[in-house]
């Protein structure tokens, strides 16, 4: 969970600081979180680059008028605290991450397979 911590809280401030490109230690856990921002249209570009033989996660960080598509992560579950919701639990806006025993999902995507989870994120 410390890896996720730190991979929501350095692209916000890439995105806060209008960055073009993020790096990242490469992780399972960030490389699929980055791969559902792609699909919902958070970020343009991710790709897997290996430094002196270390796996190196680049993100292409996406903005709509000079204005990043992500301004703010918003942290719902820790290291020291879960938060577990059913369906019903969320509310009917906004972009939440899940992680759940079909992988990590988007709230739209949770309720297209009727599965709760462990909230992980909102995404403004």
């Amino acid at each position: 969970m410390l890896v996720f911590t730190n991979f929501i809280s350095k692209l916000q401030n890439a995105a806060r600081q209008k960055q073009t490109i993020a790096h990242f230690p490469y992780s399972k856990l960030c490389y699929d979180i980055a791969q559902l921002l792609k699909n919902e249209g958070f970020i343009k570009r991710v790709e897997v680059h290996s430094i002196a033989n270390i796996p190196t996660l680049w993100i292409v960080l996406k903005y709509q008028k000079n204005v990043p598509l992500i301004e703010r992560i918003q942290q719902y579950s820790t290291c020291g605290r879960s938060i577990f919701w059913r369906l019903s639990d969320f509310p009917t806006s906004g972009f939440y991450l899940l992680s759940t025993s079909k992988g990590i999902l988007s709230k739209k995507t949770a309720f297209r397979y009727q599965v709760g989870g462990k909230v992980l994120c909102r995404i403004f």
